[in-house]
């Protein structure tokens, strides 16, 4: 995808989107007239979002022994 185009949608996400799916997520588990069955499980669940949700996960993932010897060098 185009650097400009990517940009953009990123940016949206952090700026919009992530707020319509806090607001709505939680909407959605305070409304008593919803069957507790049709409730997301999660926020992800109700919207994902591509580049948040990506980066999330990518901070979470563990270190290779390689990555480990060459921070180890540069210290």
């Amino acid at each position: 995808m185009n650097n400009a185009i990517e940009g953009y949608w990123i940016n949206w996400e952090w700026m919009v989107a992530w707020a319509v799916r806090e607001i709505n997520y939680q909407a959605i588990m305070g409304d008593p007239d919803i069957p507790k069955n049709k409730k997301p499980s999660t926020k992800k669940a109700y919207m994902k979002l591509n580049h948040i949700d990506k980066e999330f996960h990518e901070e979470n993932k563990r270190l290779s022994d390689e990555e480990i010897k060459k921070a180890e060098n540069k210290l």
